[in-house]
């Protein structure tokens, strides 16, 4: 499951970062934000009852950041300020996650490369607590930082799928 959630949040991540890059528009960026909404729910809501905590922390406070930034881009409705806290709350949650994953489901209870993927996304939320509450009115400072959530999107896919093609480390 926990695969599944890190290509799905690193698909929202990049869309989100390319918004904020300054090359999709607002209209269009709100539908693969609530698309990975919805995905990351259903994951949270059907995931078997033996998945650990670290896995329906992340779905659920993914589903909900990814909700919050569908309703920030596509209508206006949730300020930055408000995603931008959320972003600091989500980064909180992820960094807790990595560390219950790295040590009840890794390997032998060391950091693997899923773990890296979680860390990952704590810094992705990080970063856009950084763009969204702290410095809104800067255009090319969010540009920047924009890239950069693009970056760490595509990171976290590909870490996602990293076990599936024997990727790992440790």
């Amino acid at each position: 499951m926990l695969q599944v959630a890190l290509v799905v949040w690193g698909v929202a991540a990049a869309t989100l970062g390319w918004y904020w890059a300054g090359v999709s528009e607002g209209r269009t960026s709100w539908v693969p934000l609530a698309g990975a909404s919805a995905i990351l729910t259903g994951i949270t809501v059907f995931a078997a009852g033996d998945t650990p905590i670290a896995v329906w922390g992340f779905t659920a406070v993914a589903a909900a950041g990814a909700a919050l930034a569908a309703a920030e881009v596509g209508w206006g409705i949730v300020s930055d300020r408000t995603l931008g806290f959320y972003s600091l709350a989500a980064a909180g949650a992820f960094a807790l996650s990595c560390a219950s994953w790295a040590k009840d489901t890794g390997p032998g209870g060391h950091f693997d490369i899923l773990a890296l993927g979680l860390l990952i996304t704590a810094i992705g939320a990080a970063m856009a607590f950084v763009a969204a509450a702290l410095v809104p009115p800067s255009m090319v400072f969010r540009r920047v930082l924009g890239w950069m959530i693009v970056l760490a999107g595509f990171g976290v896919g590909f870490i996602g799928y990293a076990p599936s093609l024997g990727v790992n480390f440790g």
